[in-house]
């Protein structure tokens, strides 16, 4: 299994490394803590882009059929 830095998952995301941070403050971005460093593994990286994939998904039908969700 690989592991990344927050560095690394912000390049792969092409994030901030304070954002990267703070998704993993906030739990949106699963991390494990070594020492003093955090490293995210690679499912975990895989589930973090899953997931806001299905989100732009959920905000693009919202957005093109908005008649139906408010009427």
């Amino acid at each position: 299994m690989k592991f990344y830095t927050p560095e690394e998952v912000a390049n792969i995301l092409r994030i901030s490394k304070h954002t990267v941070y703070e998704l993993i403050k906030r739990k949106e971005l699963k991390s494990k803590k070594i020492g003093r460093v955090y490293r995210i593994s690679e499912e975990a990286l895989r589930e973090f882009t899953e997931e806001e994939k299905e989100k732009k998904r959920g905000r693009k039908a919202t957005l093109e059929y908005p008649l139906l969700w408010g009427n």
